[in-house]
């Protein structure tokens, strides 16, 4: 999704990246399916646990979304890995 930043939950660096998120400002959690008991679903809960409180989880995932046909841009960029 053009202007997200990528943290992957499975890579180097998740935890830490989740501790610096600004708790203040909303954001959108996806995976692939976005599927109950998921990655997405994990990464909410992470989110929720560091404190952030607007937290939107992203529905069949980005699947979904281009499904949908929303624009995709691809490389997006994970400063935590």
């Amino acid at each position: 999704i053009d202007g997200a930043v990528h943290i992957n939950i499975r890579g180097k660096g998740f935890e830490e990246g989740v501790a610096k998120l600004d708790q203040s400002k909303p954001y959108l959690i996806h995976c692939a399916a976005g599927t109950p008991g998921g990655r997405s679903r994990t990464a909410v809960k992470a989110l929720q646990a560091a404190g952030v409180k607007k937290i939107y989880h992203l529905n069949g995932g980005l699947n979904a979304w281009i499904k949908g046909n929303h624009p995709v841009k691809k490389g997006a960029p994970n400063p935590f890995d």
